[in-house]
C-alpha cells in the first residue's frame, strides 16, 4: 500500500498537473476551452495515471478506494482539480468509476466510458433504502426504483463528453439491479442548456429500439452492494469537488481583494471584505476537514456517514461562493471575471447525487427501512 512519501509525490503531481495543464484553459472565464483542448487534458491525464487505462494498475482514481489511504488519495485528487475547474474533476469521476464497476466484473473495455448516474429523482426515496438494506419491496417501490434508473426509464441525462460506452443502470424488479455497457451509437443524444459545469455537454439521452448492450453485469444478490459502494464513491466524490470548488472560489476573492484599490486603499483591508473572506476560506477549511474524516466504502455505515456530512455542509458551501462573488461587488455578476460561473457551477453540483434535502430524507428513509426490519423480527 501507499507509503508517506509515496502519496504526497502523487499528490503533488497531481497539484502540478491541475494549475499547469487544467487551469491555462479556462483563463477566459466568459469563453469554454475547445473540444479538442479538453480532450488533449484527458488524455495526459491518462497518460500520468489519474484516469485508468485497460490493463494496468496503479493510482488511477478509484482504483485503490479499498483501501483507507487509496480512498483518501483519490478525494484529495478530485479536490486539487476541482479547485482549479470543478467541471474537469467531474468528468475524470465519472469516467473512472464506469472502469471501476466494469473491472468489478472483469469487464473491462479498450474504450473511452462514462457512467449515467445524476441522482435524480430524488435517490429513490424510500424504496431505495428498502432495496439497499434488503428489506422486502412492494409493487410502489418497484415503480419508483424503475424510475429512479435512469436505463429503465428510458430516458435519461448524462455528461458523455467524447466517450464511446455509455454504463447504464438497470432495474430488473425482483432480480434487483443489473448494469448494461451500450456503445454511444445506441443512444440518441440531444444536448440540453446546462446550468452549470457547462464546459462538458450535458445531453438528454434515450436508448434506440433495439439495441443490444456490448456486456451486461447481472442482477445478483451481490449487486445491491455493488450499487452501494458506487453510490458511497459517487457522493464522497461530488462532496471532494463541491469543496474544491469553494477553494477555487476563495483563491480568486483573496487575488482580487489584494489587488483591487478602492477608497484609497486595497479592498483587503475593508472589514466587509475581510468577512466575506474569512467565511469562505473557513468553510473551504471544514470541507477539506470532513472529507478527511470520510471511511472508504464498506456498507450502509459509510454511506450514511457520507451523505449527512454532505447535507451537512452543502449549503455552507453554496454560501461560501457567494460570499466570494461578493467581494467584486457588481463586478462579480459579470461573466468576465467568472465568479458567477463558480456559483452556478456550486449549485448544478448540488442537485447531482441528490439534494441536501433528498440527502436528508433518504437518511431518514435508511432509518424508517431499519425500523420497520427490526419490527419484522420475530
Amino acid at each position: 500500500m501507499l507509503n508517506t512519501e509515496e502519496y504526497t509525490a502523487i499528490l503533488q503531481e497531481t497539484d502540478r498537473f491541475a494549475a499547469r495543464t487544467v487551469a491555462p484553459l479556462f483563463e477566459i472565464a466568459d469563453r469554454p476551452p475547445e473540444p479538442a483542448a479538453l480532450e488533449s487534458v484527458f488524455q495526459t491525464a491518462h497518460s500520468m495515471g489519474i484516469l485508468p487505462a485497460p490493463g494496468q494498475t496503479g493510482f488511477a482514481l478509484w482504483e485503490l478506494a479499498e483501501k483507507q489511504a487509496g480512498f483518501q488519495l483519490h478525494l484529495s485528487t478530485l479536490l486539487s482539480l476541482a479547485r482549479h475547474n470543478a467541471a474537469t474533476a467531474l468528468e475524470m469521476h465519472l469516467r473512472s468509476l464506469a472502469h471501476s464497476v466494469l473491472n468489478s466484473a472483469d469487464e473491462a473495455t479498450d474504450a473511452l466510458v462514462t457512467i449515467a448516474l445524476d441522482g435524480q429523482p430524488g435517490l429513490g426515496r424510500y424504496s431505495l433504502a428498502k432495496y439497499l438494506k434488503g428489506n422486502p419491496l412492494d409493487e410502489n417501490d418497484e415503480a419508483i426504483l424503475a424510475q429512479y434508473f435512469p436505463g429503465s426509464a428510458g430516458l435519461f441525462h448524462v455528461q458523455a463528453f467524447n466517450v464511446a460506452t455509455i454504463l447504464l443502470p438497470f432495474w430488473q424488479g425482483v432480480d434487483g439491479l443489473e448494469w448494461r455497457l451500450y456503445a454511444r451509437e445506441n443512444l440518441e443524444l440531444s444536448e440540453i442548456p446546462s446550468h452549470g459545469l457547462n464546459e462538458l455537454a450535458r445531453y438528454r439521452a434515450r436508448l434506440r429500439a433495439g439495441s443490444q448492450p456490448l456486456c451486461t453485469i447481472a442482477a445478483n444478490a451481490e449487486n445491491a452492494a455493488n450499487f452501494l459502494r458506487v453510490l458511497t464513491l459517487h457522493e464522497a466524490a461530488l462532496f471532494a469537488i463541491q469543496a474544491g470548488l469553494a477553494g477555487h472560489a476563495w483563491r480568486k476573492a483573496k487575488n482580487y481583494a489584494f489587488n483591487r484599490a478602492q477608497g484609497g486603499c486595497l479592498i483587503k483591508d475593508h472589514p466587509a471584505v475581510q468577512r466575506l473572506l474569512l467565511n469562505c476560506y473557513a468553510v473551504w477549511r471544514s470541507g477539506e476537514g470532513l472529507l478527511r474524516t470520510l471511511q472508504c466504502p464498506g456498507g450502509l455505515t459509510e454511506l450514511a456517514d457520507t451523505m449527512a456530512k454532505r447535507s451537512t455542509l452543502e449549503p455552507l458551501l453554496y454560501s461560501a461562493v457567494t460570499d466570494a462573488l461578493q467581494v467584486f461587488g457588481g463586478y462579480g455578476y459579470m461573466q468576465d471575471y467568472g465568479m458567477e460561473k463558480l456559483l452556478r457551477d456550486q449549485n448544478h453540483l448540488a442537485r447531482l447525487g441528490g439534494s441536501a434535502g433528498d440527502l436528508r430524507l433518504f437518511l431518514a428513509a435508511l432509518e424508517l427501512a431499519d425500523a420497520e426490519d427490526k419490527e419484522q423480527q420475530p
